[in-house]
């Protein structure tokens, strides 16, 4: 599930920046992915993925943009 994780924060993160990040229910998941897996993506997107996104600053030290 870790994998998971980090791939979906390494998405919101690399994406999401200025607006340009859409996460809808229309978006196709291949058949031999879990359900649990699935709902982790969500659950992610939903706490993680909303404006303003959190984003880590350059010296280490953690900041919301916005």
């Amino acid at each position: 599930m870790e994998d998971v994780e980090k791939e979906v924060r390494r998405v919101i993160q690399t994406a999401g920046p200025g607006g340009g990040l859409l996460m809808a229910g229309a978006h196709n998941f291949q058949p031999d992915v879990s359900v649990e897996k699935l709902l982790r993506v969500y659950e992610i997107v939903k706490t993680e993925g909303r404006y303003p996104l959190y984003q880590p600053s350059l010296s280490g030290k953690s900041s919301k943009s916005g």
